[in-house]
């Protein structure tokens, strides 16, 4: 009997690795002889240093760098041989802002730069960074003026790196800027899909739970037009047309016209770092999961590539979710062989701040529940 546990977050309750630990005790528990596998897993968001953390000679680096609104903060990165693994949720996410201070128009990301120079004093010269989870909307300006670019008005003056002040972009001055040429590779992991700018861009979707107003939103994404439309001209690199260019409040335009850079989907880097589909077909059965598996997941977030990989190679799969929607349940159409919440629907619609040990009970009483249907999928 082999299962296989490859959990994503339950975001701002519990980690990856944490909700896996509980589910192969509580298996362990009630199946002795399995052997079980808990490989945490990612996209691209909170939690993508954790999901490749497990490789060997990793080792971790604690850097002092600045946080969104330039509060001094405490950061790590992973380090694997000449790879460095950075999620910009740590330095310039929305974990690290109290909610009441959060505001696109005034955060950045030059501390993200900060841990790139660190990363690349420390010897990498391949550099993955998780874009998920951000609270910035700068285009990835507040990275590069930490590596020495300066964005200038149309009067010459440097202007500070954040999202109010795309629309007043006039130049990119790169004279001052570290050269990096081609000797450092850069493989952003995306968890989103999201044109640069316009209704299903970087502003519009993902402003507002960054602590934008209807106005602020207007106002980011016509910087980000404006932005665009300067890249285009200065570096030939249409933004607008990249899949994905929107991600993490446009951080891809950071990189792209500026450096080697790849822009991946984060399930298609991190299940093939981890080897996850060849791990699938070693088990017989597989649980993964989320917080809130809803719409979203469907496209193309960590658990659905799981179940889409689970049914690719015929393995029974569960989903241990902390709430499943109407649409979330659509995920039994492309192969989940049982979708489970573990709160009561009570408790999801009331908004309940559900704490560690409230969630690890629900889990241990619903695999519990779930017993039979386990020892079914196994035999």
């Amino acid at each position: 009997m082999r299962i296989l546990i490859a959990m994503d977050s339950y975001k701002g309750t519990m980690s990856s690795k944490a909700l896996g630990d509980i589910i192969t005790d509580e298996l362990s528990a009630m199946l002795p002889g399995a052997t079980i596998n808990n490989v945490p897993i990612a996209d691209g968001g909170e939690g993508t240093i954790e999901a490749l953390g497990n490789m060997d000679a990793m080792t971790t680096h604690h850097v002092k760098v600045h946080g969104p609104l330039m509060q001094p903060i405490d950061a790590a990165y992973l380090m694997h041989r000449n790879t460095a693994i950075l999620e910009m949720a740590s330095v310039a996410g929305l974990g690290v802002i109290p909610e009441s201070r959060r505001n696109p128009l005034k955060t950045t990301t030059y501390g993200l730069g900060e841990m790139i120079l660190y990363a690349i004093g420390q010897g990498a010269n391949d550099i993955i960074i998780g874009l998920g989870g951000s609270a910035t909307n700068d285009a990835g300006t507040g990275m590069l003026h930490a590596m020495g670019y300066r964005f200038k008005n149309q009067y010459g003056d440097s202007l500070e790196p954040i999202g109010g002040n795309l629309e007043h972009i006039h130049t990119v001055d790169a004279s001052q800027a570290m050269t990096i040429g081609n000797r450092v590779h850069f493989l952003l992991a995306s968890d989103v899909n999201n044109p640069f700018y316009g209704p299903n861009g970087a502003a519009h979707i993902y402003g507002p739970q960054k602590g934008a107003t209807p106005k602020m939103v207007a106002t980011l994404d016509q910087g980000m037009r404006h932005y665009a439309s300067l890249i285009k001209d200065q570096y030939k690199t249409d933004l607008q047309a990249i899949k994905g260019a929107g991600a993490a409040g446009g951080l891809p335009a950071g990189f792209l016209p500026f450096f080697n850079t790849t822009l991946k989907a984060g399930i298609d880097l991190i299940f093939e770092k981890i080897h996850l589909e060849d791990r699938i077909q070693e088990a017989d059965l597989v649980i993964t999961g989320e917080g809130r598996v809803d719409e979203q997941t469907l496209m193309n977030k960590a658990p659905y590539g799981v179940v889409k990989l689970a049914h690719k190679h015929g393995k029974p799969c569960i989903i241990l979710a902390g709430t499943i929607t109407e649409k979330g349940k659509r995920l039994s159409k492309h192969g989940a062989s049982l979708l489970k919440s573990i709160h009561e629907p009570f408790e999801s619609q009331a908004g309940l701040n559900l704490s560690k040990e409230h969630t690890e009970s629900r889990i241990r009483q619903t695999l519990r529940s779930l017993e039979t249907f386990i020892r079914e999928a196994i035999e």
